[in-house]
């Protein structure tokens, strides 16, 4: 039943109780491939019920590496995991900010990462650094200088003249990737309810509609 050793570059394909050569095995697991791919392990369950040769599995699983369609669905490897912040111990020891804009203006959001205190400071004309560096100016001279400052890559956070300002002022600059809740989650998502609000509110000069949101947020921690 074996026979002979087939030549170098052919390989043993038995199917349906008998084996026959083929210069290129690849051919037959194309005639097995469907419009749509239903995985690697799949594609390996199809090929043993109709044929089989020494190594079929390295070969789908080499002939998947090359296959487009593969590529576009297979799972993206799992993300690293994230190191969560550790918990502050005082209140503003660590603040996050971000930018929120809501109809043309553009407001700092700050919210303190131990009791989740918040501040709008704005509308602001611009989101460059020194409106920047102003607008944290006027809110640390309420409150006192924080020990960190959370934020995320945005052009004015990475200018060299918003790092040597909090720098010559004893603050920690922090650089976490955008869109991630796990790093920047504080200010994000404040800055959703704030665009929530300011949407939601009926009528009113928008510095009084502001004002009442913020106080509304101020009892909860109050």
């Amino acid at each position: 039943m074996w026979g002979s050793i087939p030549a170098k570059g052919l390989k043993i394909v038995f199917l349906l109780s008998f084996y026959i050569y083929t210069p290129n095995a690849f051919n037959i697991l194309s005639c097995l491939a469907t419009p749509c791919y239903p995985g690697i392990a799949c594609i390996k369950a199809m090929a043993h019920s109709h044929v089989w040769w020494p190594g079929i599995d390295n070969d789908i699983k080499w002939l998947s590496h090359k296959c487009t369609q593969c590529f576009k669905t297979k799972k993206s490897p799992p993300a690293a995991p994230l190191a969560p912040w550790t918990l502050s111990t005082i209140p503003w020891e660590r603040v996050h900010i971000d930018f929120a804009t809501y109809r043309g203006d553009h407001f700092l959001i700050m919210v303190d990462g131990h009791s989740k205190w918040p501040e709008v400071i704005g509308p602001i004309p611009t989101t460059n650094v020194k409106a920047t560096t102003d607008a944290l100016r006027v809110v640390f001279a309420r409150y006192g200088l924080p020990s960190q400052v959370v934020s995320d890559n945005g052009p004015p956070f990475l200018s060299t003249e918003y790092s040597e300002f909090l720098k010559e002022n004893g603050v920690q600059c922090i650089l976490v990737s955008p869109y991630d809740p796990a790093s920047s989650g504080l200010a994000e998502r404040f800055v959703q309810t704030f665009k929530q609000a300011m949407l939601s509110s009926a009528s009113g000069p928008l510095q009084q509609r502001l004002q009442n949101f913020l106080l509304t947020c101020k009892q909860k921690h109050s």
